[in-house]
This record gives structure tokens, sequence and C-alpha cells, in this order.
């Protein structure tokens, strides 16, 4: 039986979902299971107010997908549905005209090798099944004398020419700052880095510098390698990063989730149960975000 501080913890939380963004909303069709699909997920968002989703899949552009559904089942809704391109190597890996053709389509997000990154597959590699997903070949954005590939400011160059957002996939830091130097000295305006400490692997000092350039940081489940929500780390990681330049993500599902926004839900209580009040759990997870993405904010400001 819920008593009356669940149900008024549970009016904060739905109140929070409205005008939220979630960035990493990976749904199906897709090469592996999904327990919702791109259609579902937009329903799901919907019903709670969500602002935007972000569709991302490591294996194919959901641009298409996105930019139709939008044009015409959701045409009437407030709610944004974005995508963009994840270069593994099912594009091409760090190929400009993957990147190019998914901004001509709409997409606002060019997120650098995930499943492909020579970073992943080797964080990854006693485990055989998650180092086979890597498809085979390992991905580098430097060369061996740490210089950005001239594929990859071709790259840079499509994103800044489009306003879109860079995101750092699974590199390691010791790639991502010099990207995103290169990326800031070509025009590029939106940097994201997901999974700071999961796979990015950035310390504080680090942090502070990706902050300093603007970057933001998502913070949420899978950050401990686990899958759970490591509360503590996200207090630690937005001090660190700063407020401004902190995003709550919505991370994975927690057990038997059958929608999208419950991972919204797993990530906001814990958010409030560390003492973060609900105004920056709202700017984290709705404000932010929305700034990311060049959305409009004040629509995220409804209790």
């Amino acid at each position: 039986m819920l008593t009356r501080p669940d149900i008024e913890r549970g009016a904060v939380v739905d109140g929070l979902l409205r005008g939220a963004v979630d960035l990493d909303c990976q749904s199906g069709p897709s090469p592996v299971r999904r327990a919702f699909d791109h259609v579902e997920a937009a329903r799901a968002a919907e019903t709670a107010g969500l602002r935007a989703i972000v569709y991302k899949d490591h294996w194919y552009s959901v641009t298409p997908v996105a930019a139709f559904l939008a044009a015409s089942w959701f045409r009437e809704s407030r709610l944004k549905l974005i995508s963009g391109v994840v270069l593994n190597t099912p594009v091409g890996g760090l190929n400009p005209y993957a990147a190019e053709h998914a901004l001509m389509l709409g997409g606002r997000v060019v997120w650098m090798p995930t499943l492909s990154a020579t970073n992943h597959v080797r964080q990854n590699h006693r485990d055989l099944r998650r180092a086979a997903a890597a498809l085979s070949e390992a991905l580098n954005v430097l060369t061996p004398r740490w210089v950005v590939k001239d594929e990859v400011k071709e790259i840079l160059d499509q994103v800044a020419k489009y306003d879109a957002v860079l995101a750092a996939g699974h590199l390691d830091i010791s790639e991502v700052l010099p990207l995103f130097e290169e990326a800031r000295r070509r025009g590029v305006r939106r940097l994201l880095v997901s999974h700071p400490h999961r796979y990015v692997e950035a310390l504080p000092d680090e942090l502070r510098a990706l902050a300093a350039m603007g970057a933001y940081i998502a913070f949420g489940p899978c950050d401990d390698g686990t899958g759970a929500f490591d509360a503590g780390m996200l207090k630690e990681g937005v001090a660190q990063a700063g407020l401004g330049q902190s995003i709550l993500g919505f991370g994975t599902l927690p057990p038997g989730a059958t929608d999208r926004v419950a991972a919204g839900r797993a990530a906001i209580e814990p958010a409030l149960g560390v003492g973060f009040t609900p105004d920056e759990v709202r700017t984290m997870i709705a404000i932010n975000p929305c700034r990311l993405l060049g959305l409009d904010s004040t629509a995220t400001e409804t209790s």
C-alpha cells in the first residue's frame, strides 16, 4: 500500500518528467533485442510529457524513422523526435558521408564510435559476446601521432555546418580531449560526453576541463559498470563538472520495465535521494539537454 510520502514523491517525479529529454533512447527494430519499438517509445514519452527523445542505435541511423514519425503519427505532438548517426563499422566507421547524409535528413547528433571504438573493445575483451559486437574493426579518431584524423576533421566540419551535436561515444578521455579541442577550432558548438566514468574514464580534473570547453556531461546508469545507478557518483560528478554543464541521463532500463519512461523515473528518484532539489534535477534532465539540442528550454518549466 502506498503511503502519502510515496504518493507525494511520485507526483514530484512525474512533474520532473514533464519537459524532460531522453538523450539515449535505444528502441527497435535493432540487430539486438529491444524491449519496445520506436513508436512505443515515443508514445510512452508523449504520455509522460517529455519534451524530446533522441533515438540512438549502434548499428544504423534512426534519423529517417524519426523524420517519418514526426511528420506522420506525431505531427500534432509537442514531443520532439530526434536522431543522428553512430559512426560504428556498419555505417562505414569514421565516414564523413554517413555523417553528412544523416545531418541532411535532419539528424541532430553525430556520435563517435561506441561498440566499434578501440577503447570499448579493450574494456570488453574478456567478454567475447560484447567484444564481437564491435563488428570487425576497432576504430580510433587519432593518428599514431595523436593528431585528429583527416576523415574525422571532415566529420567535424559537417557537424559545425549543421550546428549539430558532437557526442564522444565510447572513446577514451585521451581521445576525447584532443577531439573536442579540434572540434571547437572548427566551429562545433555543441559537445556531449556520456558515460564519463564507465567508458570515457575521465578523472575529476578532466571533467572540469571538458566542462570548461562547454561540453555537457551526461551522468547515469552504467557509469559504475554494473547497470545500477550510482547516485553518489552522480553527486561527485556534478560537483566537478558544475550543475550548468551536467545532464541526468535516463540510461538503461530497470529490471522488469516495459517502457522507456521507467528509466527516467529510475534516474530521478536516486538523484532526489542524494539531496538534489527538484529545481536542480529539472536543470539536469530538461533545461540543459534542451540547450544542448537547441530546443526551447522554457517549455520545460511546467510543473
